[in-house]
């Protein structure tokens, strides 16, 4: 399935004929929502993991799932959660078994334990407060995270990622003419840019989603097109009505 976004005077509108999707936002706004509770309540933690820790949060896509780096002081990576969890690497794997959102089958399951396991994170702890209310309201998540590795044009590209803004769009040209000055090679580098965005480790913190097709395509994000077009949407409508408010 392909997904595409139109632009009007700097105004995005994603799922026009999808009329329900209006009374789908309002319900994850609203505090009482099944979401919001999974998200307040259903929190969890992975034992000690080599030195690193990780927390999930489930939403409407299976989980989140956020790593620390090793001196847990920051958020080393971000990955979705869901589908088999032979897709996963092995901290990811080791995990999710401990918390029991995986079946028999090797399936990721909406629920895992009763109780949340007892962590031993602030720092999770306060990035997962922060995803819940970028998911539930739109607020910008402050979350300190560790600028990824990479080569030296991967950097270039995250960098320049970070600095699309909540509530825009750049396309993957837009993006390379960014990353190299050079006219002629940067119409070149389009390709390159998204396969550096699809490496991405911090998608969410460092905005991949923010990039789209040069004919408004929603294309290449590592998480899904499904998701990409879930979060700009959330963004995108959540800037109307600050703009309508204002």
């Amino acid at each position: 399935m392909l997904f595409r976004i139109d632009v009007y005077s700097s105004v995005c509108r994603i799922r026009q004929e999808r009329e329900d999707d209006a009374e789908f936002i309002d319900e994850c706004e609203d505090s009482s929502s099944p979401l919001l509770s999974r998200l307040e309540h259903s929190i969890y933690y992975s034992p000690e993991l080599d030195d690193r820790q990780v927390a999930f949060i489930p939403w409407e896509f299976g989980y989140i799932a956020i790593v620390t780096n090793a001196k847990r002081d920051k958020i080393e990576s971000v990955k979705f959660v869901r589908g088999h969890i032979e897709e996963y690497d092995v901290l990811i794997k080791k995990a999710a078994l401990y918390g029991k959102i995986v079946d028999d089958e090797g399936l990721v399951v909406p629920y895992g334990r009763n109780e949340p396991i007892k962590h031993e994170s602030d720092l999770l702890v306060k990035a997962r407060e922060e995803l819940a209310k970028y998911l539930q309201r739109g607020h910008i998540p402050d979350i300190e995270y560790e600028f990824p590795h990479g080569t030296p044009f991967q950097q270039r590209v995250w960098k320049e990622t970070e600095s699309i803004v909540f509530g825009s769009i750049a396309t993957y040209s837009e993006l390379a003419h960014r990353v190299e000055p050079d006219p002629v090679k940067a119409g070149r580098l389009a390709r390159a840019v998204g396969q550096a965005l699809s490496a991405n480790p911090l998608p969410i913190l460092i905005p991949c989603h923010r990039v789209i097709g040069a004919n408004r395509d929603l294309t290449g994000f590592s998480g899904g097109v499904d998701i990409k077009e879930y979060l700009l949407q959330k963004e995108l409508w959540k800037t109307e009505d600050s703009k309508s408010n204002g």
